[in-house]
């Protein structure tokens, strides 16, 4: 079998089974497959290139168009459709031949390709978030995709009889990572939003997405809920799981496409990050964790078609992630790059977020190093709270100090408004400004 006839594969053996559902409508395998074809023929038609890139907002469109492409044996980079402007830049600066950003409208009138068009191996290029850097192009191969699905469709038990519901965007591996476990399985995606009363056994949540998800799902018959991305706070897993949703958490991202570990919250540590999954290998040296896995990428793509690899000569990529194996269990800390020294300290300020974040009346937290002329660097947190000045600060004394001397403790506080900045992406924000709210702080 070719590598990437996938779809072919569940439309020859499961024609009629279910594969997307919308909110209106019921697709087959069948009938994407056929859908699929006709694109892949227009594609020979209409275009020359060999670089396309994706900017569509509508989920069903991205998936025909994404195999469409693979089927064809294309480079594909995948878009961010909520940022035009920004994607349409990174279109041209990585010289895509064609960007695409809805299917044609007179798709039905075309033939499927000929078996000697079908290609062996295409690539898919996704850009990282960009929260600690510049954001990076990493480039996969359809091979390694495939590879990710297979491991983690076992460990999750998502089979030809489940269903996934998409609520991340498929331009990041944490929603295409669905498209090809429901592909690997011959299971069902569902494009709905969140308040869906379409039945389904599997979902994705950031950590944003899951208080609303209980309030329209407050009982459940899930099979899996899988939680990932930043800030997630305990006490907002340990309601989830009190709720009795089965809560799956792991430790991956863009340059292994999704998770290299994995593990139900119901039979381990709340503050475990997965056990290590039998395509992967992990070990941590210096405090940092490196992985090798069959799904790790090819390289970082620059913009003059240069592939750039960063592994060490056993294949392995430092992840730059700080944390700590017990057996094959992993527990994930925080970033290398989100430490800073203070008085010869090592300061990693994750963990003291996420103790502060446990307070109820503290909704955001963030702290980032600031020079300091005796101690080298201290901490200045910015924070999001019902508190007054003086109430936060004796709450974040409370907490840090249970477990950590004074010396952990931010010299600066400062308190600003809801929905002022994006916390998820604002740590290099925070670090530039700190110095214009230290300077007009009252001494």
């Amino acid at each position: 079998m070719k590598i990437a006839d996938l779809l072919e594969k569940q439309a020859l053996n499961q024609p009629d089974s279910l594969f997307i559902q919308t909110s209106t409508r019921k697709y087959s395998y069948l009938d994407v497959y056929h859908l699929v074809l006709r694109y892949s023929s227009y594609i020979h038609r209409h275009y020359q290139g060999k670089t396309f890139g994706l900017l569509m907002e509508d989920p069903f469109e991205c998936i025909v168009s994404f195999l469409a492409l693979i089927r064809c044996g294309k480079r594909v980079f995948l878009f961010n459709h909520k940022n035009v402007n920004l994607s349409r830049h990174y279109a041209e600066i990585y010289h895509c031949d064609v960007l695409l950003d809805s299917l044609p409208k007179d798709l039905d009138s075309h033939d499927g390709p000929s078996e000697s068009s079908l290609c062996n191996e295409s690539e898919i290029c996704i850009f990282t978030s960009g929260t600690t850097a510049d954001p990076k192009c990493v480039l996969h191969r359809y091979s390694q995709a495939i590879a990710h699905a297979k491991v983690s469709t076992k460990t999750l038990d998502f089979t030809s009889l489940s269903s996934w519901l998409l609520l991340l965007p498929l331009f990041h591996v944490s929603g295409l990572g669905i498209l090809f476990r429901v592909l690997f399985s011959g299971g069902t995606i569902v494009l709905d939003d969140i308040s869906t009363s379409m039945n389904f056994t599997h979902v994705s949540l950031v950590a944003s997405q899951l208080s609303r998800f209980m309030s329209y799902h407050p009982t459940s018959s899930l099979d899996c809920l899988l939680l990932g991305g930043a800030k997630l706070q305990h006490k907002d897993i340990q309601e989830a799981l009190s709720a009795g949703l089965p809560i799956y958490m792991g430790y991956g991202m863009t340059e292994t496409f999704s998770h290299v570990s994995l593990t139900s919250l119901q039979s381990s540590s709340i503050d475990c990050s997965g056990q290590c999954l039998s395509h992967s290998l992990i070990k941590v040296i210096d405090g940092e964790i490196r992985v090798k896995s069959d799904s790790l990428f090819s390289g970082y793509l620059s913009p003059k078609g240069d592939l750039i690899s960063p592994l060490d000569d056993d294949g392995f990529f430092n992840t730059h992630d700080l944390g700590t194996l017990k057996g094959s269990q992993l527990f994930v800390s925080g970033r290398a790059d989100h430490m800073f020294i203070s008085n010869g300290e090592n300061i990693s300020v994750e963990s003291l977020e996420q103790l502060v974040l446990e307070d109820k009346h503290i909704q955001e937290f963030v702290i980032v190093p600031v020079e300091d002329s005796l101690r080298g660097h201290v901490g200045c947190a910015f924070s999001v709270t019902s508190y007054s000045e003086e109430e936060l600060s004796f709450a974040v004394r409370k907490k840090i100090l249970r477990f950590y001397s004074s010396l952990y403790l931010p010299k600066y506080l400062f308190i600003i408004h809801q929905h002022e900045y994006d916390f998820a992406n604002s740590r290099d924000y925070f670090q530039q400004i700190s110095s214009d709210y230290i300077e007009k702080k009252p001494q």
